[in-house]
């Protein structure tokens, strides 16, 4: 964002607003689409500090101690192994330090079905649920997340077979499916989506925190 582009924004929100957001640090732990997108958003949002941080600086940071993470205000998780966000989420409860996590985007396509809650109270699909049965385990009880309301792409066999003109098969694989099947992939504007609402919680928090 150019500097007077910048300073509109900030001129936007309070004056004391302004101040707690540029003295705050904020981590994103995963540089992939989805960190990328809300990393960028923090910045542009006025947050003082931003760090994304890669899965193998992430290993070494949940390994250390004092655990490097006690500098930050605000830590963002958009990792995509279980196991590395269950670390993440723990340690962060331990020292009181905010955590907000990203859900699977992968096969989304729908950029507005998606919305922040508590992992325990939304509609979940089944990566959310394992994670939140494996949080339930380790004694987390609450956790904002960014998730998306839309229901995953499944696929049938009936015997017969359906238009295969929009489908992800190759053409020389057609399948005897009643639905579609979706892509496996991210889409820029779901995980851009995802980022921005990430970063927008981030930002409200802060800002309205004492």
């Amino acid at each position: 964002m150019q500097e007077e582009q910048r300073n509109r924004y900030l001129d936007s929100i309070q004056m004391e607003n302004a101040k707690k957001l540029g003295r705050a640090r904020v981590a994103v732990f995963g540089r992939g689409c989805v960190g990328s997108y809300t990393a960028e958003t923090l910045v542009k949002s006025g947050i003082g500090t931003v760090e994304l941080i890669d899965r193998k600086q992430a290993e070494n940071l949940l390994r250390a101690y004092p655990p490097p993470i006690l500098e930050y205000d605000y830590i963002v998780d958009t990792m995509d192994v279980p196991e590395d966000k269950i670390a993440l989420i723990i340690l962060a409860g331990k020292y009181h330090i905010p955590v907000i996590s990203c859900m699977d985007t992968g096969k989304c396509v729908n950029p507005s079905a998606f919305q922040a809650g508590d992992i325990f109270s939304i509609h979940q699909g089944a990566s959310a649920r394992g994670l939140s049965d494996m949080l339930y385990s380790h004694g987390i009880r609450r956790l904002r997340v960014v998730y998306s309301r839309e229901e995953p792409g499944t696929s049938g066999d009936d015997g017969t077979y359906s238009d295969c003109s929009h489908c992800s098969c190759p053409p020389d694989r057609a399948r005897k499916c009643t639905q579609r099947r979706r892509p496996s992939g991210c889409n820029a504007y779901v995980t851009a989506m995802a980022g921005m609402l990430l970063a927008s919680e981030v930002v409200l928090s802060l800002a309205e925190g004492d």
